[in-house]
């Protein structure tokens, strides 16, 4: 139960991410602060900077520095929670297929990190497009997890058991 309920936050937090994600293309926040890893200079921007709309809820919609450092604190989350549960799986013995569902997702994790490094998370249209593509892939990965961690194990696993 532990094992499906951390691949279900996984879940949720991918697709957390593709609306910030959303909300970082929309507001052109990406090509705005387009360095990585400080945003406007440091690892956390200053307060002044987070929090100037008024009222303050609309700094998380509208505040272009906001939204892109949302959608970076996301990503080192969704990154850590993705190393947590597949050490989590790995010592629960959680079987065959949910260990190579869990690996699986771990090392999408992985190489999108190593992507975004590499592009200095300076994507253009077309990167942007990539990186919507690669989380639907992400959240299809988990969706499956979840369903092999339920008992819905495919006749393919089945097999080689």
């Amino acid at each position: 139960a532990r094992i499906r309920a951390g691949a279900v936050a996984l879940a949720v937090l991918v697709l957390a991410q593709i609306y910030l994600g959303a909300l970082v293309a929309g507001l052109r926040a990406g090509l705005i602060f387009n360095t990585w890893p400080l945003i406007d200079d440091a690892v956390i921007p200053s307060p002044a900077r987070l929090f100037f709309e008024q009222p303050v809820w609309r700094n998380f919609f509208e505040n272009t520095l906001m939204v892109q450092f949302e959608h970076r604190m996301a990503a080192y989350l969704l990154w850590a929670v993705s190393v947590w549960h597949a050490i989590d799986a790995w010592r629960a013995n959680a079987g065959p297929a949910a260990r190579a569902a869990v690996v699986l997702a771990l090392a999408k994790q992985l190489a999108w990190l190593g992507l975004a490094a590499a592009g200095r998370l300076r994507l253009p249209v077309p990167g942007a497009a990539i990186a919507y593509y690669y989380l639907l892939v992400t959240a299809a990965t988990l969706a499956g997890l979840v369903r092999t961690l339920r008992g819905d194990v495919p006749a393919v696993w089945e097999k080689r058991r």
